[in-house]
């Protein structure tokens, strides 16, 4: 299977020196912890070279093939966050009674997600990284529209800035008490046809009466200047908006999703290490399942070549469709070898990207 590869990669801190857990390795690209209100994302500073690399390959992002199709595919990120987060009205939540939002997935995240020319959004989701601490039944209305603007160049206006725009939902709806991802059946609206390049997102949410939420905390993403138009009040639905660049988390999910896909999420890799003064390796990875059907006894396979031989095979008892996700150990290995060594690992119809470490002689 064929598809886009993202990566990512950074160093650990001084604990690396004499090795570090998977689970240690996992949590730390995880970025985990909470971030204040509207807050840009904090990453660990650096460190000096000599310690272990940490290299993640996301698998290939899949293609549909004939009779690997469902009715609704699974929901995922098409803009992920980025740890940033706002309590104000990004995703609709009560904290106010009246939000009115439009912005800008651009074309290179829609790729990057994987969306391609043709495939029509059954349900549109956000993240709460702190739930509201209550339900609430809204009137909420989504719009979207296919664009090539590359910013946010809509108008301040909200009649004009939704002019052009298809309705895809509008109905009362129930947003719930999470803290994470969530998802809405998109309904009473149009159906909507995504046609490459960039997208836009609106949405016209009302909650004239009810218990207010004073927690509600969105996860979004700040990387793209001025990329959404917020307006919000607890009188009537404002008639203007004003930018911000923190937009909301937001998942789609496709009328025509993938039955089977297996994706590597992490595969973590040992850098430079003095040859003979380190004790046994292991190696692993993150995998997850994309696909809408649920998967047993998954054979998952990591192989070096160069200076290094090594290959071992470990089985996937089950994992969930949709969300699940497994990590995976290998078996230990003892460096023994000086040169660099290639890593390549592979499941079932998808293949990791080859990740390069080397290993240096002590100094």
């Amino acid at each position: 299977m064929t598809g886009a590869v993202r990566t990512r990669s950074g160093r650990l801190g001084a604990a690396g020196r004499s090795g570090v857990t998977l689970a240690a390795a996992i949590a730390w690209l995880g970025l985990t912890g909470a971030a204040p209100a509207e807050s840009p994302l904090k990453v660990p500073a650096d460190v000096p070279p000599g310690q272990i690399r940490v290299d993640l390959a996301r698998g290939p992002i899949p293609v549909q093939e004939p009779g690997n199709t469902s009715v609704v595919g699974c929901s995922a990120p098409v803009l992920a966050n980025n740890l940033s987060t706002s309590t104000s009205g990004r995703a609709p939540h009560v904290r106010v009674r009246f939000i009115r939002s439009v912005y800008l997935i651009t074309a290179t995240e829609m790729a990057a997600s994987g969306w391609s020319n043709g495939m029509q959004p059954a349900r549109i989701g956000w993240n709460y990284s702190t739930a509201p601490g209550l339900p609430a039944s809204v009137g909420l209305i989504v719009y979207m529209q296919n664009t090539s603007d590359a910013t946010n160049l809509k108008s301040t206006t909200w009649s004009t800035a939704i002019a052009g725009m298809t309705t895809v939902h509008n109905a009362t709806t129930t947003l719930p008490n999470v803290t994470g991802p969530w998802d809405v059946t998109l309904t009473g609206g149009s159906p909507f046809t995504y046609t490459g390049g960039g997208l836009y997102i609106a949405f016209d949410m009302t909650y004239p009466s009810g218990t207010l939420s004073t927690t509600a905390v969105v996860s979004c993403n700040n990387t793209l200047a001025n990329g959404i138009l917020t307006g919000q009040a607890n009188t009537s639905s404002p008639t203007t908006v004003t930018a911000s660049s923190f937009r909301p988390e937001t998942r789609l999910a496709a009328v025509a999703g993938i039955a089977n896909d297996i994706s590597v999420d992490l595969v973590v890799a040992m850098g430079s290490l003095p040859n003979g003064l380190v004790p046994a390796q292991t190696p692993g990875a993150v995998i997850s399942n994309r696909g809408l059907n649920p998967l047993t006894n998954l054979p998952v396979s990591l192989n070096f070549s160069g200076a290094e031989s090594y290959s071992d095979t470990q089985n996937v008892a089950s994992i969930a469709g949709c969300t699940g996700t497994a990590t995976v150990i290998f078996a230990p290995y003892t460096p023994s070898a000086l040169g660099s060594t290639f890593e390549s690992g592979s499941c079932p119809r998808t293949t990791w990207r080859p990740t390069t470490f080397g290993r240096s002689p002590p100094s």
